[in-house]
């Protein structure tokens, strides 16, 4: 190597470093310094309301009491409740979108194609605690769904009650993100070669066996990533039980996230959520894992 060529080689590597430089600051001022403090303050019991009893050293002491909390196991039943039914049908609403208006060589146009795109995006771009604000009014008892039942002679629904809680807060989320499916998967069947689909059609292929064979096989990486990011942000559910319900009646419609809001800043445990918040960290982790495995094995298998 010549001394130009390594002059420029360090000039580039230089130039590379000032660039990221910004970014690489960024996460380890917002992210890796919290998470540093939260590791710490896991392994202590600290009452923000009574700090002048000071910090107590318990070790893990707090992650066993999360393990042993009957309450802790509640939330996580409410949150996985949430999470796989509230996936399952953002992905099976977002197809069925995307497949709708991903309808190039059919010989039905859709005329409203663009304004109807634009008015489905819209949930995505608003903030969560104005979603639930908005479907709080909604569901209300003298709300809109009520006033809809009662003109059609039918009763009115408490619909924050232990059972059709849940099912009001996984309405909200799936009304807020299926855009987000939506969107990706449509990216992705605009990217299935035109010649394919033709020539599928010319051989007398339903439009069944196209799905089935063609664009979910084809698609299959950017299902699996629509789980794994949908899968991590609804595990974190937090704005639409709080607003919604608040975690009543009781704790049945309590999510993890509110669990720890509740510990952290009504009971002022900040240890005892310090450590529920990492054993929610790891959670996450252990599942990104494993659909990270299944994205590589479904590559393998090809």
């Amino acid at each position: 190597m010549s001394a130009r060529t390594a002059s420029k080689a360090g000039s580039d590597g230089w130039f590379i470093t000032a660039l990221l430089a910004p970014a690489a600051i960024t996460i380890f001022l917002v992210v890796l310094v919290p998470l540093g403090y939260a590791l710490r303050d896991s392994l202590y019991r600290i009452n923000i309301s009574m700090l002048y009893q000071g910090e107590k050293f318990l070790g893990l002491g707090n992650y066993v009491q999360a393990l042993k909390d009957p309450d802790f196991y509640n939330s996580l039943v409410v949150t996985t409740v949430i999470t796989v039914l509230g996936v399952a049908v953002e992905l099976v609403l977002g197809l069925m979108l995307a497949l709708l208006l991903n309808r190039p060589l059919e010989s039905v146009h859709f005329r409203g194609k663009r304004v109807f795109r634009t008015l489905v995006i819209l949930p995505v771009i608003l903030p969560p605690v104005v979603v639930g604000l908005m479907w709080r009014f909604i569901f209300q008892y003298s709300g809109v769904i009520n006033f809809l039942l009662i003109s059609m002679g039918l009763h009115s629904v408490d619909w924050t009650t232990q059972y059709t809680g849940v099912i009001t807060i996984i309405t909200t989320v799936v009304w807020q993100n299926v855009p987000f499916s939506f969107l990706l998967i449509l990216a992705g069947l605009q990217s299935v070669p035109p010649d394919l689909i033709e020539s599928s059609m010319v051989d007398g292929a339903s439009g069944r066996q196209r799905l089935f064979h063609i664009y979910l096989p084809l698609i299959k990486p950017i299902i699996f990533l629509i789980l794994t990011i949908r899968t991590m942000d609804a595990f974190r559910t937090f704005d639409e039980a709080f607003i919604l319900t608040g975690g009543g009646p009781g704790r049945s419609t309590e999510t993890v996230s509110l669990f720890i809001y509740r510990n952290s800043f009504s009971f002022f445990d900040v240890g005892y959520g310090s450590a529920l918040s990492i054993l929610l960290l790891l959670l996450l982790m252990v599942i990104t894992v494993f659909y990270m495995r299944l994205i590589y094995a479904g590559r393998g298998a090809k």
